[in-house]
């Protein structure tokens, strides 16, 4: 029995106690079986394999004969059970490294791609902002007498006083979680100017001539006439109308893509303390009377310190890079009881709608 060999990487193939056949190069073997003995050239282990019907075929330069096995569903399947209970083939456990899957990016500004712009749902995981802003705003007064015996007071104040300009400025910080809810805190300085234009009526200017005559004697008739003409004064003063406010407030925000974030916002302005620097038409007289006071002074006009004020608006931030977003927020607040005293004849409030603008930093 002659037994032909090949070494290579993968091990050695012998042909043992079978006749071959050399056809075009290529052998058969017929007639008998064939036995494959390969070594795992890394020395796990070696086994045989019994092959019925194989085929040698040479294909290299060295004509040294290279086993092809058959390619039958049946002859495969009864291969693959063989092999299987050869020790070569045993595998044993490899314990793998852990991997963790812990995501770094927790929002805009993270340097991470994000897909669809949807926050995932149902965790708990939360960011911090702090917003520096300030507004143009206009304010819309309602003034109202408390009875009838006051109409004249009401019409004397709509026409001496109206509105300018009104802004505000503040800071505010957020807790925002993954889920869209924000809950807003901070601190709002807010004032409200207008004109107040008053008209007196006194004396213009006086002219007096003085007519001369002289008689044929020789001697002078002197007379002199008096002109008084009368005359409107105008004076002008500018109200500023001032408060202080903790704004608190609960939001929803959506972001849209990499770049943009909706939100809205609703909630309460507590006022801190009001004072104003302000001359308005008097209760009594209807003529120019002075209302001003600082902080903690008591005035007959006007309240020192506020009611609540409801707050609204719609937002939107725009990622500027890094944790900066630009903040674009109109928003209205409005208050709920009047800035005058209870006792005054009149009640005066304020709506106001403003545009606010600043910048979000996210820690």
């Amino acid at each position: 029995p002659d037994i032909k060999k090949r070494r290579n990487t993968e091990g050695s193939v012998s042909i043992k106690n079978e006749k071959l056949r050399i056809e075009n190069g290529g052998a058969t073997a017929q007639n008998g079986q064939n036995t494959v003995e390969e070594r795992n050239p890394d020395g796990i282990g070696k086994g045989s394999v019994l092959v019925e019907k194989g085929k040698l075929e040479t294909k290299n330069d060295d004509n040294a004969p290279v086993l092809t096995l058959p390619t039958t569903e049946k002859t495969t399947a009864n291969l693959v059970a063989e092999i299987q209970n050869l020790p070569v083939f045993k595998v044993k456990n490899v314990e793998m490294p852990a991997k963790t899957f812990d995501n770094p990016c927790k929002g805009p500004g993270d340097g991470c791609p994000t897909f669809g712009g949807k926050r995932p749902r149902g965790s708990v995981e939360k960011s911090f902002y702090v917003d520096v802003f300030g507004a143009p705003e206009y304010a819309f007064r309602n003034l109202t007498a408390n009875s009838a015996d006051f109409v004249n007071l009401l019409n004397a104040r709509d026409s001496s006083e109206r509105p300018r300009y009104a802004w505000s400025a503040g800071a505010r910080a957020s807790m925002v979680f993954d889920n869209g809810l924000a809950i807003r805190a901070g601190v709002q300085y807010s004032q409200i100017n207008e004109k107040a234009t008053f008209d007196s009526l006194g004396v213009g200017y006086i002219k007096t001539t003085i007519n001369v005559a002289i008689q044929p004697d020789g001697s002078r008739d002197t007379s002199i006439t008096t002109e008084i003409t009368n005359g409107i004064f105008r004076k002008i003063r500018y109200n500023q109308y001032r408060a202080l406010d903790i704004p608190l407030q609960i939001g929803y925000e959506i972001p849209l893509n990499d770049l943009w974030t909706i939100g809205i916002n609703a909630g309460v302005n507590l006022n801190i303390a009001a004072w104003r620097k302000a001359e308005i038409v008097g209760n009594e007289t209807l003529t120019r009377q002075d209302a001003s006071s600082s902080i903690g002074e008591v005035n007959a006009t006007f309240k020192n310190k506020l009611s609540l004020s409801a707050f609204g608006s719609l937002a939107a931030y725009r990622q500027l890079g890094g944790n900066w977003q630009l903040v674009i927020e109109p928003s209205v607040r409005h208050q709920f009881q009047p800035i005058t005293q209870d006792a005054y004849s009149l009640k005066q409030s304020y709506t106001t709608a403003s545009l606010l603008v600043g910048l979000r930093y996210r820690f």
